[in-house]
């Protein structure tokens, strides 16, 4: 299901392929980076390792949460388009197949929505850590 923006025009679904491709390209490369500072700190890391550090715990925290409320949002627009389907269908019996076929055909963009929203904020933390380490080397 496509979102409204505020304009009240229709929002592309975001593209599920690209968000892995880009987690998938940018997070051995933070991992990498991360690692070879955690080794180079040795036994005894300085406030800055400490802090980037904490940084990531507290990103993948927030990152796995607010995925979680954006898929909780996204499905609930999703269960509240069918309710109204559903509702008008039980006035206009004669428009079950259609609706039907219409379900088939919108339940795989509906899928990809919610997975698109819930990859969203790692894939944007990813990559803005990403660009912020290449810069700090």
């Amino acid at each position: 299901m496509a979102a409204i923006n505020d304009h009240g025009r229709m929002k592309k679904p975001r593209n599920v392929q690209r968000a892995l491709m880009d987690i998938g390209q940018a997070a051995p490369q933070v991992m990498a980076m991360r690692m070879m500072r955690l080794w180079m700190a040795g036994p005894n890391p300085g406030a800055a390792d400490r802090r980037e550090w904490q940084r990531m715990h507290e990103e993948k925290v927030e990152a796995w949460q607010e995925g979680g409320w954006a898929m909780g949002e996204a499905a609930a627009r999703i269960q509240q388009r069918m309710w109204s389907e559903w509702s008008r269908a039980a006035l206009e019996p004669w428009r079950w197949p259609a609706m039907g076929q219409g379900w088939m055909l919108t339940a795989p963009r509906d899928g990809q929505t919610l997975l698109a929203s819930a990859l969203a904020p790692a894939r944007r933390r990813v990559v803005a850590n990403a660009r912020r380490l290449k810069r700090s080397r």
